[in-house]
């Protein structure tokens, strides 16, 4: 049997450096596998004793990738696995070396500056600010002669007889104003320590248009306040349309006894707002003020063969006999002068006159309180308002 030595002896030399090539080459490779072995050991033993403390992961990789990708949407990482159902222990398995890096990322920008106002449509208010007349009298007096009773007319005459003289009444009605005003408070502080942007003229701007926007709503609708509560705007020296007085709101009811469709029933209101139009005396070409509901199921309405019977909403406002339809939210639910539930209100505010003397136009005031260090802000309006002409309006509800 030959040694290991003999088998050295019996090569040439050729043969034997070339056996020495390979055995040093094979013991490169076995150091660098220990090598190798001995880093994962210890990359394994880091991730899970240092980070961890004992901590075991309970969900699978993938679970952990899907989560990952839902962290837009949550808007930090932390978040996303919160709303997954994986518990800080196991977050904190997977942390990174660096203890809340969050606080190094850089703050959310503030894209509304001053705050954006979020409230109901608007667009109303401008109509209806925007229509009506202006005098510089807060105190007018309306008055009539009734021409319409068949004492007033004249007559013929046949020789011989009494001429009997004309008889005929006379109307009137007195509008006094009444004070509209929104208060509003800041401590100084708050005033100086915002800097982003003037809280003050912001403050000013909301305050003139939510007085401007309770207005508009005296003016067709009332405030919808309860007539016992302190901050009930007078309806004798504001008088709403939709509930004024006869001779000049002409009051009209759908009756929707045996409709059972809501088609149906809009059809019966487009008819007989288009009948009740013959009694409308006011000035030119109305504006219909309506809910979005009522617009919307009127623009919807279809022949019998299934076609729309009006493609915009000028095309119904034609059909209507108005100059347009404004849509007004605070309509929703109110109830009309007769008790039932008020669809439109048509009127041209050219006749719905607003007075205010020169003092009682749109003020601003502020103040001091030095007790509170509190900056205190007022606007108010001392005005009055109401229909000047006969038969102006029409105020259309459902039959109770």
């Amino acid at each position: 049997m030959l040694s290991v030595s003999d088998t050295g002896n019996g090569m040439t030399p050729e043969q034997q450096e070339c056996c020495h090539a390979l055995v040093g080459m094979a013991l490169e490779e076995r150091d660098g596998e220990e090598t190798n072995g001995e880093e994962e050991k210890t990359v394994k033993q880091n991730v899970f004793e240092k980070d961890t403390k004992g901590t075991v992961l309970k969900h699978s990789i993938d679970e952990i990738n899907k989560v990952v990708k839902t962290a837009k949407t949550c808007g930090t990482m932390k978040a996303a696995f919160a709303n997954a159902g994986i518990e800080d222990s196991e977050v904190n398995a997977l942390c990174h070396g660096i203890d809340n890096i969050d606080w190094l990322f850089p703050e959310d920008h503030l894209l509304d500056t001053p705050p954006r106002i979020i409230d109901k449509p608007d667009d109303w208010v401008s109509v209806v600010m925007g229509g009506v007349k202006h005098i510089p009298f807060s105190r007018f007096k309306s008055l009539f002669a009734d021409l319409t009773e068949d004492d007033a007319r004249a007559k013929g005459y046949l020789k011989g007889n009494y001429k009997t003289e004309e008889v005929f009444g006379l109307l009137r009605r007195s509008t006094g104003p009444t004070t509209v005003y929104k208060k509003q408070e800041l401590d100084r502080d708050d005033v100086v320590d915002i800097t982003s942007f003037d809280v003050v003229a912001w403050l000013h701007n909301e305050m003139r248009y939510k007085l401007n926007r309770e207005l508009a709503l005296a003016y067709i609708l009332g405030d919808g306040r309860m007539a016992a509560s302190r901050d009930k705007i007078d309806e004798n020296c504001i008088r709403p349309v939709f509930n004024d007085a006869d001779l000049f709101t002409i009051k009209v009811q759908v009756k929707t006894t045996g409709l059972s469709t809501v088609e149906d029933k809009y059809k019966a209101f487009i008819k007989q707002a288009i009948r009740a139009r013959k009694d409308y005396r006011g000035s030119g070409t109305p504006t219909m003020f309506t809910t979005e509901d009522a617009l919307t199921e009127m623009l919807l309405l279809e022949d019998g063969m299934g076609r729309q019977l009006y493609t915009d909403e000028a095309a119904l406002a034609r059909k209507l006999r108005v100059a347009k339809i404004v849509t007004i939210p605070e309509m929703e639910g109110r109830k009309g002068a007769k008790g039932g539930d008020l669809a439109a209100v048509i009127v041209n505010l050219a006749d719905y006159t607003v007075g205010a003397d020169k003092g009682g136009a749109v003020s601003m005031f502020d103040d001091f309180d030095i007790d509170f260090n509190a900056q205190k802000y007022l606007i108010e309006t001392r005005c009055s308002g109401a229909l000047t002409s006969p038969y102006s309006a029409m105020a259309i509800e459902w039959a109770a």
